[in-house]
């Protein structure tokens, strides 16, 4: 694509999707599941955060890098402390230095940590009150992940010189997701 203006020791790689897979270097690990039933602290699957604002907002005041898994559920953005429900501007806001992986089985299974984006379903759902027929009729939001690397895996730090950059989306697909 002309439109990348990217040096061939630069890798650009974007990932559009419902949901952000990524892998954490190391760091803490915060647990996101409607269903866990422990202290909502997010320090693991029973004491998960029942909401992904939640987790976000304390991704955002740890020290960074940050892995959030997300178990199987539907997520909307107008649940969380201090975010008021059916407010139709909320968003979930990705931080630098944070990581969400979605598709964990979750609080409750023999395995909390199988992960498997299609057996576990994780979607990140603008349809706040359960009701909203067309989908089209509120904003739509896409997750982007630009990694920026060279061929020693950005280890070295990345030259700041190259910024800011651009590029353009020229697709995004639509599918609907196979029931059963």
């Amino acid at each position: 694509m002309s439109m990348l203006n990217l040096s061939r020791s630069r890798i650009l790689t974007l990932i559009i999707c419902a949901i952000l897979a990524q892998s954490a270097a190391s760091g803490k690990i915060i647990y996101v599941d409607a269903n866990a039933t422990g202290a909502n602290n997010g320090s693991s699957w029973p004491d998960a955060h029942r909401y992904l604002q939640d987790a976000l907002a304390d991704a955002n005041s740890s020290p960074k890098p940050v892995e959030i898994r997300v178990a199987q559920g539907i997520y909307k953005p107008d649940r969380g402390v201090g975010i008021t429900l059916g407010d139709r501007r909320a968003t979930f806001q990705l931080k630098t230095g944070v990581v969400i992986k979605c598709g964990f089985a979750g609080f409750g299974k023999p395995d909390p940590n199988a992960r498997d984006v299609e057996k576990y379903r994780t979607i990140l759902s603008g349809d706040l009150n359960g009701n909203d027929v067309w989908p089209y009729d509120k904003p739509h939001y896409l997750i982007i992940n630009a990694a920026i690397g060279g061929t020693w895996g950005g280890q070295k730090g990345i030259d700041d010189t190259i910024f800011p950059q651009k590029y353009y989306i020229d697709y995004v697909r639509v599918f609907k997701i196979k029931s059963g």
